[in-house]
């Protein structure tokens, strides 16, 4: 078997010192590689158009273009990379904001040296990564109701998907049983794990198996799943 394939990495944050922070800590690594950085949302599209990047680390609040314009658009122009949101902010709205963006993930600076590279490839290999610290107080200020389907925060689609979570399936393995990309998987798995909320892929996996999804998937697909096959996204 081959070496498994370094992770193209850009930065954007208009703090040079976390920018040469980061440049640093992936230089240490062998499966990450920095190939460009950027001060503000403007520059970072260009940046990403040369590049090509696998994963954007983005800072929110920049001078000029925010990073969650640039994140919107990063996307729209190259829906093949993923978005890390890398941020000083730690306020519910900002984490919001990045989501509906379609950021796979939102970490804070406060993280460890370990946390970042971890969050890179978790994003890279299509999963989503949250700040624990940001998820335990959406945990308390937005309790899961009680119904007897369970997370009824869910739509039916990212019920289904967390049912193929539970089973243990890869975001590849998801993709092909219902017909869509791997991106849009990822895509619901991060909508998922803010909705339900959860800190992380497994942690979903557990909540899941404890309400007994898989049951209620078997029971609730004839109804709607196949709709959703037919249709599309």
């Amino acid at each position: 078997m081959g070496e498994p394939a370094t992770i193209r990495v850009v930065v954007a944050d208009d703090h040079a010192l976390i920018r040469t922070g980061i440049a640093t800590l992936l230089d240490s690594l062998d499966d990450l590689e920095l190939v460009g950085d950027a001060a503000d949302g403007e520059a970072l599209l260009a940046v990403v158009e040369a590049t090509r990047p696998d994963v954007v680390v983005m800072d929110v609040n920049m001078a000029g273009m925010d990073g969650i314009t640039a994140t919107r658009l990063v996307l729209e122009r190259h829906p093949e990379v993923v978005v890390l949101v890398l941020s000083m902010v730690e306020d519910d709205a900002s984490l919001a904001a990045a989501i509906e963006a379609k950021a796979s993930g939102y970490i804070l600076k406060a993280s460890t040296t370990d946390q970042l590279p971890h969050a890179i490839r978790t994003v890279a290999a299509g999963g989503a990564v949250f700040d624990s610290r940001m998820v335990e107080r959406l945990v308390h200020q937005h309790p899961a109701p009680v119904a007897e389907r369970p997370f009824p925060m869910l739509t039916d689609r990212e019920l289904e998907v967390l049912g193929h979570l539970a089973r243990g399936e890869a975001n590849q393995t998801i993709a092909r049983s219902l017909v869509i990309s791997p991106r849009t998987v990822a895509n619901h798995v991060s909508n998922i794990l803010m909705k339900l909320p959860a800190l992380d892929r497994t942690d979903a996996v557990i909540k899941a198996r404890a309400a007994g999804l898989d049951r209620v998937l078997d029971q609730e697909l004839p109804r709607y799943g196949a709709a959703f096959r037919r249709l599309g996204e």
